[in-house]
C-alpha cells in the first residue's frame, strides 16, 4: 500500500508546532538563564548601575559611626551611641573585670609593647580628632533628640577612633597591672608598669581617614617602622575596630544615603533592581571575601605572629550584624576575631553582635570622659568595643617576660579559625595553658 504523503496544510501545521515549541523552550530556556545570573551576586549592580561586589575596586573600612542600620542599633540610638542602655551598662573602666585577675600573680613586667589602636580619627574640619571633647557633656545634655552624631562629629567633639581608644584607655586604667603618665604626644598615651625597669605600655592612634585598606595598609608599615626605630619596641598588638566591605559598594551606598539612610534600606533597593531577595544582598556583601591581593590583607599576612624578635598579633570586631560569622578582617587566618557579649554575662553572645572566635563585654558602656563626668543619658556597644578589652589583655600579656599566650608562629594563639564565641578568659584557659 502506498504511504500517504501528508498534505501542504498539514505540513505547515506541524512547523508551525515545532517553531511554537522550540521558542518555547528558548523562552524557557532564557528564564532559566536569568535566574541563575540573578543567583550569582557578582552579576547584581548597585542602585546607579554600577558593579555591586567589585573586587577591583578595593576594600573600604567601615565603623558604627559610617555604617548605621546595624543591629546594635536599638530604638533611640543614633549611629552607635544610644539615648540610654537598654539593660545593664557599666563604666568603661570596669571592662575586663573577669581576666584581670591573669595578671594578679603574673603582671607585666620586663618588656615594653604597644597597642595600636587603627580606627577612623578624621572629622570634618580636616584635623583628626584623637580625644572626646569634654563639650560633648553639654552637648548631649538632653539626650539625642534632634542631634545626631553626624553633627557631633562635624563639631568635632568626637570620632570612632577617638572613642575606641579612649575605651582601649580605660580598660588598661581599670587595671591595678599599669599606671598612665601624661605626656606630650597627642598621639600617643604611655603606661608604666610596676616594676624598675624602663619597659612602657604605648597606646597609639593611627588614622585611617575613613578610606580604603591601601591607606590602612601603609599607615600600619609605618607604624610597625615607628615603633621598630625610635622606640625599640618589638611586640605589638594592633586593633581594627572595623569591617571591610567593596569601595564600589560602599561608594554606592554613600551617593544615596540620603534616600536609603541604613545598610538595611539600601540592600532593599539594590534587591528591587536586581530582581533578589534583601537578605540575599545582605548576605553577599557582609560575606564578601577580600581578594588575596589586596594590601592590608597582604601586611597582616605577612606581619603576623611572631617573627624573628618581633611579635606583632592582631585583634579585630567581628561586626554588629548580628550574623553566624566574622566578617573581614577579624575572619582572617591568625587574626583574633571578637564578638561581644552584654554585661553582666559572659555568655551568650549578645544578638547585635556576628559570631567571632573569642568575646568579651560590647553592651553597654556608659559614656564617661577621664572617668570623672557622665554624659547623662549616653551608652555606647558594638563589638568595636569589645576588640580593644581584648587588645588590652594582649597587650598586658605581650608585656610580660614570658607571654602566657603570644603568638605561636605566625598565629595567635587566640586566633583558633573557629566561630565559637568563646569568652576571653575561657580562650585563654583553652589555648595558652596554666
Amino acid at each position: 500500500m502506498p504511504t500517504r504523503r501528508p498534505s501542504f496544510t498539514a505540513t505547515l501545521a506541524a512547523a508551525a508546532v515545532a517553531v511554537a515549541l522550540l521558542l518555547s523552550g528558548c523562552d524557557t530556556l532564557l528564564g532559566l538563564l536569568d535566574d541563575a545570573l540573578r543567583d550569582r551576586p557578582e552579576t547584581w549592580t548597585g542602585v546607579a548601575g554600577a558593579p555591586l561586589l567589585d573586587d577591583a575596586s578595593g576594600a573600604c573600612t567601615l565603623d558604627a559611626f559610617s555604617l548605621p542600620g546595624q543591629k546594635m542599633r536599638l530604638s533611640g540610638s543614633t549611629d552607635g551611641l544610644a539615648s540610654s542602655a537598654p539593660g545593664p551598662s557599666l563604666p568603661p573602666g570596669a571592662a575586663g573585670a573577669r581576666w584581670r585577675t591573669d595578671f594578679e600573680t603574673d603582671p607585666p613586667h620586663g618588656r615594653s609593647a604597644a597597642l595600636l589602636v587603627v580606627d577612623d580619627f578624621s572629622s570634618a574640619s580636616g584635623s583628626p580628632v584623637l580625644r572626646l571633647d569634654p563639650a560633648l557633656i553639654e552637648a548631649v545634655a538632653g539626650g539625642v533628640s534632634g542631634v545626631s552624631v553626624a553633627s557631633w562629629l562635624e563639631a568635632g567633639l568626637l570620632s570612632h577612633g577617638a572613642l575606641v581608644a579612649h575605651h582601649a584607655r580605660a580598660v588598661l586604667n581599670g587595671s591595678e597591672a599599669v599606671r598612665e603618665d601624661l605626656g606630650d604626644d597627642p598621639w600617643t598615651w604611655r603606661f608604666q608598669t610596676p616594676d624598675t625597669s624602663d619597659a612602657e605600655l604605648l597606646v597609639r592612634a593611627v588614622d585611617t581617614e575613613g578610606l580604603d585598606s591601601t591607606v590602612v595598609a601603609s599607615a600600619i608599615a609605618t607604624a610597625l617602622g615607628q615603633l621598630a626605630g625610635s622606640d625599640r619596641v618589638d611586640r605589638v598588638v594592633v586593633n581594627l575596630s572595623f569591617v571591610l566591605l567593596p569601595c564600589s559598594t560602599v561608594e554606592d551606598f554613600q551617593a544615596h544615603r540620603d534616600a536609603y539612610p541604613t545598610l538595611e534600606a539600601y540592600a532593599a533597593a539594590v534587591a528591587s533592581v536586581n530582581g533578589v531577595l534583601a537578605a540575599d544582598v545582605l548576605g553577599a556583601v557582609t560575606s564578601w571575601e577580600v581578594p588575596s591581593g589586596d594590601p592590608l590583607r597582604l601586611l597582616v599576612e605577612e606581619t603576623r605572629g611572631t617573627v624573628g624578635d618581633r611579635t606583632v598579633v592582631f585583634v579585630a570586631a567581628s561586626g554588629n550584624f548580628g550574623l553566624p560569622y566574622a566578617m573581614a578582617p577579624a575572619s582572617w587566618q591568625g587574626v583574633i576575631g571578637v564578638g561581644a557579649s552584654n554585661h553582666p554575662d559572659a555568655t551568650p553572645r549578645a544578638d547585635f553582635a556576628n559570631a567571632a572566635e573569642v568575646t568579651d563585654v560590647g553592651a553597654w558602656f556608659d559614656l564617661v570622659l577621664e572617668e570623672v563626668a557622665t554624659a547623662p543619658f549616653m551608652a555606647y556597644a558594638g563589638t568595636s568595643f569589645a576588640a580593644p578589652s581584648v587588645a588590652a589583655y594582649a597587650l598586658l600579656d605581650l608585656a610580660r617576660a614570658e607571654p602566657r599566650c603570644g603568638a605561636t608562629g605566625r598565629d595567635a594563639r587566640l586566633a583558633h579559625g573557629n566561630d565559637l564565641d568563646w569568652p576571653l578568659e575561657t580562650a585563654v584557659a583553652l589555648r595558652c595553658g596554666s
